[in-house]
């Protein structure tokens, strides 16, 4: 798979990968732009999840993201919510790395969440 999930706190886990169809992770595209798709649930009993934090870590040689930190919706317990983002990759050389997720809540410098995302070599060229 694309992610591969770490977490801290029992708040909130990745939908498993044999959820309804499309609702697993994905990187879409073949770039130099790719659309990032993550599917983030809270598995509470009945609280919901509020004042939490989404933060993309990545390397700003290779990659740039239109929203790379974003306040993440109150989470329902039960609802799959879906956070998308772009990503464009800045190298023509073939390379790719890995782009660090992390969800948090305000305040707290522990997140509750954290994902690895294998980035795809780019197979498309820019528009000159």
């Amino acid at each position: 798979g694309w992610l591969d999930w770490l977490w801290d706190q029992g708040l909130l886990s990745p939908l498993p990968q044999n959820c309804a169809p499309g609702s697993s992770p994905q990187v879409q595209g073949i770039g130099p732009t790719f659309k990032l798709t993550l599917h983030i649930q809270n598995t509470s009993a009945g609280r919901p999840s509020i004042n939490l934090l989404v933060s993309f870590l990545y390397d700003q040689s290779l990659y740039a993201m239109k929203r790379a930190f974003f306040k993440a919706p109150m989470l329902v317990p039960g609802l799959n919510y879906p956070i998308e983002t772009f990503v464009e990759c800045l190298s023509n050389k073939g390379i790719s790395d890995v782009i660090k997720v992390f969800v948090l809540r305000e305040g707290q410098s522990m997140p509750l969440l954290t994902a690895h995302i294998n980035m795809p070599v780019s197979e498309g060229l820019a528009a000159a």
